[in-house]
């Protein structure tokens, strides 16, 4: 790809990550009217025509590394592991 090719497509993957920045806002706004209604007549579940929404409390039990590192250093560097990966980024 010549020197122009990249600048144009960096452009457009610039414009299509606006795009999905604009669309992600829109799909929150819309998920947040749901829920608004959902909130307003106490509802977890909403049956619309073909449609079943749920919205309900999900527990997710994580471990805490930096509790873990603060106070058991030791123990937190044993079971460390380090994975490369590469980043991809426009400035």
């Amino acid at each position: 790809m010549s020197n122009t090719e990249i600048i144009e497509k960096v452009q457009y993957l610039q414009e299509l990550r606006r795009m999905g920045e604009e669309l992600n806002g829109e799909i929150e706004a819309v998920q947040n009217q749901i829920k608004a209604h959902m909130t307003a007549h106490s509802l977890t579940e909403l049956v619309a025509g073909a449609f079943r929404v749920t919205w309900q409390t999900v527990v997710t039990n994580r471990l805490d590394a930096r509790a873990l590192a603060r106070d058991y250093p030791e123990l937190a560097e044993r079971y460390t592991r380090s994975t490369p990966s590469r980043r991809f980024q426009v400035k």
